[in-house]
């Protein structure tokens, strides 16, 4: 009779042990989940970086092809809006940005 006792506590001792693994699986990988969204999050913030980046790369690369053809036209634009230089007769007027 003793075995028949034996048996519900065995069955107990069981779902105890696997209640407690399942807290410890649970305890031990919520962390790298949380993980796993951070650098996600980051990717996605580096991916518009890098496109914004080759934008501006682009931008840059069609003003040098421009420098390097001396183009009249954009020699000149160039020159007014980085420079400010001006032709003879001309008066330059600035406006200064505001401040937010």
């Amino acid at each position: 009779m003793e075995t028949g006792k034996a048996m519900p506590r065995a069955a107990w001792y069981l779902a105890a042990l696997f209640i407690v693994m399942a807290f410890a699986f649970y305890f031990s990988v919520m962390p790298l989940i949380s993980k796993k969204r951070e650098f996600r999050g980051r990717v996605d913030k580096l991916k518009e970086e890098i496109a914004t980046q080759q934008e501006l790369h682009q931008k840059l690369q069609k003003e040098r092809r421009l420098l390097e053809e001396n183009d009249p036209t954009y020699l000149e634009k160039y020159a007014r809006d980085n420079f400010g230089w001006a032709r003879e007769g001309e008066i330059i007027y600035k406006q200064e940005k505001k401040s937010q």
